[in-house]
């Protein structure tokens, strides 16, 4: 009998579901594999099926029907690509694979199976469970939790694993594919780990299709809860005192406390850290031996997939190159609940859509491990910003942190509380040093850098004006750190070579917030290498402008080490000798993304 198996990926995700498909023809005799790729194109289809079909090389034993979106959705498909990210969409699609199946297929049943899994062993007892009811749902658990934060997480993410899920053709089964299909077009995003503001209503946080699956026993007939672990076995499985162990039969099976474990969930598992069962619960299994084995050639086998298929995500953008990010597809979700949609697609709707996106609340982001000081007193005109009334193109409206401004001035921005964060622990590195400012405003990341312990001089040559250096001298009395700060009214780098020379002076941190026109910031780095100590640290703001990376490559040139922060406007650090810079983690919540003259630049994570 011919399994029918239906599951989804984006092309950059192409691989990991082509090891799965592989690992259990290594156990089936035929497959039908029904392929949902969320980013191709319906004339794209049949070459890509070809393609896969050729490098699997299973013979007869596989056949496989590739859809796009748009056979399953028609028009609509343009809408839920912009609506979700490749994550949510993939999750979408299942509602419309289920429904396509029951409506274009005489299958008898089939089983949904997530990309990032493996098997071990035959499908034949699943198989048989889903032919005894119409539904089939996975636990994620089989009995109560230890502690409550577990049933909390259980409740967060949902009661059943949605990465394995069946079907057997009855009227129970067609109603569920109807019912499930029509609730995620407009409500199979993931709230769990975003922002309040970033929840339409605010009522209720969804986890995709997994959220949807809670109700299925009350709603629908003769439904079957699978509890055996070993079935779907993912880290929310592994107790804290368990271990995996390979069986003694010779099968290569891998058990865990006892249970055979038919498919393997690698749900948060990365390749880049293959030592922990999953990003999201690091249990760290170094010393595993079945683990350390099984990982390394599952990473084989992902590569080798991966040179063939790997493809970026096409729907990651506006039609102008711009990235589209998560708070854009939730302002443009706000308009189709309305019944407010565009009239072009929204991938051709940037202005619109942008501006929504402003709606969303904003909040300050402290990076985790970092110390936080907060010297807002000593700032009494210090408000957030209205970022949509600045024309410069380089401001990153989309990222939603607060952008800090003077009230008396609101058209220039101090750096964010993150950016100003990394700079004061950045100089609690070293406490004590010489420090130099280039460019202070209105004396924000003076304030921080000075709190942080370094003795600091500041050149701007805005210091000239009383007004400014009055706002300067007050607020950094205020904060107590006056003593620690020289201010110098001045152009880089004529102020800077003129200070140096007087007083024979080298400093071991700088941070460059001067001109963002060339050649400014490459002036400013040549000057700043000039005169830094043999350990020295080197802090660049507002990366996000092309002007200011020639400043940072230069250092590179000259053999800095070099890495950029991810924050609102985009920082970097070189540094050379004894110091270390910060270990910075941009935040999670954030769709992240450098502009191209930054692509060549490690990203601190």
């Amino acid at each position: 009998m011919t399994k029918v198996i239906c599951t989804e990926a984006s092309q950059s995700h192409l691989g990991q579901l082509l090891v799965l498909i592989d690992s259990i023809l290594a156990h089936e005799a035929a497959l039908h594999v029904y392929l949902l790729v969320i980013d191709i194109d319906r004339e794209e289809s049949a070459a890509l099926a070809e393609r896969i079909l050729a490098y699997l090389g299973r013979g007869n034993a596989l056949t496989l029907t590739l859809l796009s979106l748009d056979q399953l959705y028609g028009e609509r498909a343009d809408r839920l690509r912009f609506l979700y990210d490749p994550f949510e969409l993939c999750m979408v699609g299942r509602g419309g694979m289920h429904k396509w199946l029951m409506e274009h297929t005489e299958h008898e049943a089939w089983l949904h199976l997530d990309a990032d899994m493996y098997c071990f062993a035959p499908l034949d007892g699943i198989f048989a469970k889903l032919q005894q009811c119409d539904i089939l749902l996975s636990a994620h658990r089989d009995s109560p939790p230890a502690t409550a934060e577990e049933d909390l997480t259980t409740l967060a993410y949902g009661a059943y694993n949605g990465g394995l899920l069946g079907l057997r053709r009855s009227e129970s089964a067609r109603k569920f594919a109807n019912w499930f299909h029509d609730r995620l077009l407009d409500f199979g995003r993931v709230d769990t780990w975003r922002p309040l503001s970033l929840q339409p209503d605010q009522r209720l946080a969804l986890f995709g299709d997994q959220s949807w699956l809670v109700p299925v026993p009350m709603y629908f007939d003769n439904v079957f809860i699978l509890k055996d672990r070993g079935t779907n076995f993912g880290p929310w499985s592994l107790g804290t005192d368990e271990t995996f162990l390979s069986n003694a039969d010779g099968t290569g099976q891998p058990a865990a406390g006892g249970s055979p474990i038919t498919i393997l969930h690698l749900s948060g598992w990365r390749r880049d850290a293959p030592q922990l069962l999953s990003y999201y619960i690091r249990r760290d299994l170094s010393d595993n031996a079945f683990w350390r084995s099984f990982t390394s050639r599952y990473i084989a086998a992902l590569e080798k997939a991966d040179a063939a298929f790997f493809r970026g995500y096409r729907y990651a953008s506006y039609a102008d190159g711009t990235p589209v990010t998560i708070y854009h597809r939730r302002a443009f979700l706000k308009l189709c609940l309305a019944n407010k949609q565009p009239d072009k697609s929204p991938f051709h709707s940037r202005q619109l859509i942008d501006a929504l996106a402003a709606d969303f609340n904003t909040y300050d982001y402290a990076p985790p491990g970092m110390a936080v000081v907060t010297p807002d007193a000593a700032f009494p005109n210090m408000v957030e910003g209205n970022r949509q009334k600045v024309n410069s193109p380089f401001l990153r409206r989309e990222i939603p942190h607060k952008w800090y401004v003077d009230a008396r001035n609101p058209a220039n921005g101090f750096v964010s509380r993150e950016e100003a964060l990394i700079l004061y622990n950045t100089a609690r590195l070293l406490p004590g040093a010489p420090a130099l400012e280039i460019g202070c405003w209105l004396g924000w990341s003076a304030c921080h850098l000075a709190l942080g312990g370094v003795v600091l001089d500041v050149v701007d040559p805005m210091l000239d004006q009383p007004a400014v250096s009055d706002s300067v001298t007050q607020s950094l009395a205020a904060a107590g750190v006056l003593d620690r700060c020289r201010l110098h009214a001045g152009e880089s780098p004529q102020a800077v070579r003129e200070i140096a020379v007087r007083e024979g002076k080298r400093w071991k941190l700088f941070f460059i917030d001067g001109s963002h026109q060339a050649p400014g910031p490459l002036e400013d780095a040549r000057i700043a290498a000039e005169f830094a100590d043999d350990t020295a640290l080197i802090l660049f703001h507002d990366l996000a402008f092309p002007d200011v990376e020639p400043g940072l490559a230069y250092l590179r040139s000259r053999g800095w080490n070099v890495m950029i922060y991810q924050t609102m406007q985009i920082m970097g650090v070189a540094w050379r000798g004894q110091v270390q810079p910060l270990r910075h983690v941009p935040d999670p919540n954030v769709s992240w993304w450098l502009p191209p003259w930054l692509h060549s630049y490690p990203v601190s994570a």
